[in-house]
């Protein structure tokens, strides 16, 4: 369940980001009023988060189970930490428009947030997964030192197969 919870996450977000950044670019593309250099770099910035998220993605599909985490935890923090920086330039971009803030950078923020720890619970929850144990070693020994116990008895009390021959 891993692999799957943070590999999903992470591609919802490439796919959101990437329509952001395909959005933004249509309109600095069109040349529109309203378009300017800051929609430009935000299309590119959110390009980029897009991209971080989906490393982020092919790197946790891509670890083997038992190996170590092979940096995917450190893309995901980078990939989190962009996406809160592109969303805090998209609301400071809507704001100093002159247009109110949309209401859905905040849900985007509370939704990135909420990802961020379910991502980081799961790499916790992996990480403490016991390992198997292997006891045929300790068992054995006992095993072992019990049958050496018990040979030491029955010689110290001359009790054993040849005893009831010689009795006879």
């Amino acid at each position: 369940m891993h692999k799957i919870l943070i590999t999903s996450l992470s591609v919802y977000w490439t796919v959101v980001f990437a329509l952001a950044a395909s959005g933004a670019g249509t309109l600095s593309a069109a040349g529109l009023e309203q378009a300017g250099l800051g929609d430009a770099t935000l299309a590119i910035a959110n390009a980029l988060v897009a991209a971080l998220f989906l490393w982020t993605a092919i790197a946790t599909w891509a670890r083997v189970p038992g190996a170590p985490s092979g940096g995917y935890d450190d893309v995901a923090r980078v990939a989190f930490t962009a996406a809160s920086l592109v969303l805090s330039a998209a609301a400071l971009v809507e704001g100093l428009g002159g247009e109110q803030v949309s209401p859905m950078i905040g849900i985007k923020f509370a939704a990135l947030a909420a990802s961020y720890l379910v991502i980081r619970m799961e790499e916790r929850a992996g990480e403490q997964e016991p390992a198997v144990v292997d006891y045929s070693y300790a068992v054995a020994r006992r095993l072992a030192v019990g049958a050496a116990h018990g040979s030491m008895l029955s010689r110290l009390t001359r009790r054993g197969p040849d005893t009831a021959e010689n009795e006879g």
